[in-house]
């Protein structure tokens, strides 16, 4: 991770978020919230939304099967990124976050 994050700008890891391989968007994904830019965060956010694809991620001491956007809900609170969201994008954050979590088809990791 720390290889693409060092290799890539901001710009092309916001570009790999796209990419059709989960692990290379999360991994970009993490490269970004990595920059603490709570706009560029949330851009991402915004555009993954209905990303349902799932993925196996090491949360603590644990192996946790979740969404790639729970996934990227889950980073962007843990790295406290979204202390720095003006008022509508808060708003957005915890609407996106509500619709991710309680969804019945999405399976997510929540504290």
């Amino acid at each position: 991770m720390k290889d693409l994050q060092k290799t890539s700008s901001v710009s092309d890891l916001i570009k790999l978020t796209n990419h059709p391989a989960t692990i290379v968007r999360c991994f970009a994904y993490w490269g970004v919230i990595e920059n603490k830019d709570a706009h560029l965060v949330m851009q991402v956010i915004r555009s993954h939304k209905s990303d349902i694809a799932y993925i196996h991620a090491i949360m603590g001491d644990t192996i946790e099967k979740m969404t790639v956007i729970c996934y990227m809900i889950t980073q962007a609170e843990n790295y406290r990124i979204t202390l720095n969201l003006n008022g509508s994008e808060k708003y957005e954050f915890n609407d996106i976050k509500k619709k991710a979590l309680y969804r019945k088809k999405f399976h997510c990791y929540s504290k």
